[in-house]
């Protein structure tokens, strides 16, 4: 289930990608993934963040590509 926060953090990305880059929001995905699961997931990724945001990133990326 998407809630509040997930919608949030598909902004962002798409923000980063469109302007700054798909290489760059990849990095700060996994730097922010990779703090949260040292602090809030036991060592564990959340694939679901990964996966949907990863997805985010993709689609942003072509959007960007075929736009541009």
């Amino acid at each position: 289930m998407i809630n509040k926060n997930d919608f949030i953090g598909i902004f962002i990305y798409a923000f980063a990608t469109i302007f700054l880059g798909y290489k760059f929001a990849f990095l700060i995905l996994f730097i922010k993934e990779n703090s949260d699961r040292c602090c809030y997931y036991n060592g564990k990724w959340n694939i679901k963040d990964l996966i949907l945001y990863s997805v985010c990133i993709i689609i942003g990326a072509l959007l960007v590509h075929y736009l541009s």
